[in-house]
């Protein structure tokens, strides 16, 4: 409560300590601090990026995110099968997904088959399934 001296001993006590700023590249100082807390602060970075996110920061810096979805499919599959050059899996699995997360439904079944035997990214069943199940919901059967 509000007594004679006019504002709460709260309030003296919050005014008169230093505001922190947020860590540099943090959203906002919440995130910085709970970032702080957990004892993972990384300045200029808050989260692992993902899979997705790396590759597409790839492709920006190699001038690939401006290409269409059947331009990236077509070079994947160009380096998945070797035509034209020498097969490349790693490199056809970044340009699938590229291509994937425009939404072609081919490039989904084709890192689904890449997670599902180990090629250019380790062996993961369950991610096989998720792409599989993308490429699905589009009606592409493979």
């Amino acid at each position: 409560p509000i007594g004679r001296l006019g504002s709460p001993p709260w309030a003296r006590a919050a005014a008169n300590r230093p505001i922190r700023q947020p860590a540099a590249g943090a959203r906002s100082r919440r995130s910085a601090d709970s970032a702080a807390c957990r004892g993972r602060a990384q300045p200029g970075r808050l989260h692992k990026p993902t899979l997705a996110s790396r590759v597409h920061a790839a492709a920006m810096r190699r001038g690939d995110a401006g290409r269409s979805a059947e331009d990236l499919f077509a070079a994947g599959e160009r380096s998945y099968f070797g035509k034209g050059a020498t097969k490349d899996y790693g490199k056809a699995v970044r340009l699938f997904h590229l291509a994937a997360d425009k939404g072609h439904a081919r490039a989904q079944g084709y890192i689904g088959l890449c997670y599902q035997a180990g090629e250019g990214t380790p062996e993961d069943h369950v991610k096989a399934a998720q792409y599989f199940r993308l490429a699905a919901d589009q009606g592409y059967s493979g």
